[in-house]
């Protein structure tokens, strides 16, 4: 299939980037040709005015239609007098398109059965499919799935009736939000759906939920996802940011250019298979092998630290230097250090730390490392600090009633941060840990000197708890495991829970059906709320005996004052950023 767009279109392109041409449908001098805009993820962090860029210039450039690859809106809240206005928003910012506008629903679009209802009230169908020409378009839900293989059976039976209908259409485009492609498909493995689009002729796949563009070909079908247009994201390698996709389409040829606020880009600015590499680039390319241990004064115990270089590429030897970025705060020497590492070899470099004042903010090291011929990608490293908590065994029953009276309630933490660094902006809290053969037990104290303000809407499992008040916990029963269970608990006593399991490639995958079984309680006091809580072992995966050192991290959040005060930070999924949980 060809992706060749024509000198005329090229320049068209390139005068619209610089805000001296309109494009409009009815000015088509190459023939019968389709054109339209593909909008990418606007939220997950948005950064205001940014789509709104985006909208501005599909606008000039007069498309015969466009359509979203989903999260229109922030969502993941159960107020739907906070969901209207949300939508409410992105109508006026859609708003100066003047072709029709076609939406694929992302998880923050819908995220439970209420949003769905209120999806199918306010926007539409989250399943259908439509014509335009000689197109036929199909739009999936996987709002709510992790997986192909979560699709219900209703949704795959609907998908299999709708393409076996409009299989003798010339052109036969799907999108979804999430892309399921990327660890099937692209990885060579079955695939439910691709199986489908193999049989029934399915020509291109469009998605969009990682906030940055890629794209492949299987089989013959062009598989393309779509970056961010508005939510948060990293510049990619190639340096590409903030764009959407304009497709032209004829009778033999489809072609598809990403277009950023600055310019065009073309389809294969970053492959799959060279985004793959950069992940294993970032998971294993450059790490830190060991945390220094941080003690009661917040000072490292320990000085030095080992980088591990590994050089992924069979075929040719790297080179380059570790250059580390220190806040005034703290020293690395040597400050830079060349390297060369032969093909599929590694290295360990030694460096020598010294911490003088403040823990936060800490260093970073950064080197560049090659994905492709001529391509490379910089990888950024801070040092890795493990702070202690103590653990302490319960030898007489703990009673969960939400008042932290027993005498095993000792030795709390105490000293907190601001998100990312610097002194925590939140009202104190305590945090107190326990154990027995049988249960983890969980203790904390907030302070909250505005009680009436206190942000406690959600009433059920697994609802928007992170959105309230409330205290969250990063536990790792098994340090030598990248397994770990997210906790959050809002005044209300209801969980947010899930597993959080690293993959080969380095990115943590999430597991929102996996549940616990809590006793857990609350008390709101004039000042302040509490909680106490039980998590069974056996839910865990887990064992304690003591001298155990487990992995752990957690934080307070406080609605009112918008913001949280965590223990370690980053606040990050992946395990190898917590501290240590001791069990005495």
């Amino acid at each position: 299939m060809k992706r060749i767009i024509s000198f005329i279109c090229l320049v068209a392109l390139v005068l619209i980037s610089m805000g001296l041409a309109d494009l409009h449908a009815d000015e088509d001098t190459t023939g019968d040709i389709i054109r339209f805009a593909i909008i990418g993820d606007r939220t997950g962090g948005h950064v205001p005015g940014i789509y709104g860029r985006i909208i501005e210039r599909i606008e000039r450039m007069k498309p015969d239609f466009a359509i979203t690859v989903g999260d229109q809106v922030e969502g993941y809240v159960d107020d739907t007098t906070i969901m209207i206005a949300e939508l409410r928003e992105y109508d006026s910012i859609v708003a100066p398109l003047s072709m029709p506008l076609y939406f694929t629903p992302g998880n923050h679009d819908i995220w439970s059965d209420m949003s769905r209802q209120f999806y199918i009230n306010h926007v539409g169908r989250p399943f259908h499919s439509f014509d335009f020409k000689d197109l036929h378009i199909i739009i999936l839900d996987n709002s709510c799935y992790n997986t192909t293989e979560d699709f219900s059976s209703e949704q795959l039976a609907r998908l299999n009736s709708d393409l076996a209908r409009n299989s003798s259409a010339n052109h036969i485009f799907v999108f979804m939000h999430k892309p399921f492609w990327f660890d099937t498909v692209a990885e060579g493995k079955p695939d439910t759906l691709h199986s489908l689009f193999v049989k029934y002729g399915v020509e291109a796949v469009f998605s969009g939920h990682f906030h940055r563009y890629f794209s492949g070909e299987f089989d013959g079908i062009t598989y393309t996802n779509i970056g961010s247009s508005g939510g948060a994201a990293e510049i990619s390698p190639t340096g590409m940011h903030y764009h959407f996709a304009w497709v032209t389409v004829t009778a033999d040829e489809l072609n598809i250019t990403p277009i950023t606020l600055e310019g065009a880009r073309s389809w294969d600015d970053l492959t799959v298979a060279e985004l793959k590499f950069i992940n294993q680039i970032q998971f294993k390319g450059a790490n830190v092998d060991n945390a220094l241990p941080i003690g009661d004064d917040l000072k490292p115990t320990e000085q030095q630290i080992e980088i591990r270089i590994a050089n992924l590429n069979d075929n040719v030897p790297i080179e380059d230097t570790i250059r580390w970025d220190c806040p005034d705060n703290w020293t690395v020497e040597p400050a830079m250090l060349p390297y060369s590492i032969d093909a599929g070899a590694e290295k360990i470099l030694s460096f020598s730390c010294m911490n003088s004042g403040d823990l936060y903010p800490l260093p970073r090291l950064d080197t560049r490392y090659p994905y492709a011929d001529g391509k490379t990608c910089e990888v950024q490293r801070q040092i890795r600090v493990a702070r202690v908590a103590n653990c302490y065994y319960g030898a007489k029953s703990i009673t969960i009633d939400g008042h932290i009276t027993e005498d095993i309630w000792s030795d709390p933490e105490t000293v907190f941060f601001y998100p990312g660094g610097g002194e925590m902006q939140t009202e104190p809290v305590k945090f107190y840990f326990a154990y027995d053969s049988n249960y983890l037990y969980l203790a904390a104290y907030c302070e909250e000197s505005v009680m009436d303000s206190l942000a406690a809407k959600v009433q059920r499992h697994d609802g928007a708890v992170y959105a309230d008040d409330c205290v969250g916990y990063f536990i790792q029963p098994d340090i030598d495991q990248g397994i770990a269970y997210q906790v959050y608990i809002n005044p209300l006593g209801h969980v947010f829970d899930q597993k959080l399991e690293v993959g080969y490639d380095g990115y943590t995958d999430y597991d929102p059906h996996w549940d616990s079984e809590y006793a857990i309680k609350t008390h709101h006091g004039d000042s302040f709320w509490s909680i106490e809580a039980a998590i069974p072992l056996m839910h865990l995966k887990a064992k304690t005996e003591s001298g155990m050192k487990w992995g752990i991290n957690f934080r307070r959040k406080q609605a009112r004052l918008k913001t949280a005060a965590d223990w370690q930070t980053p606040i990050d999924y992946n395990p190898n950023s917590y501290g240590v949980l001791m069990l005495r």
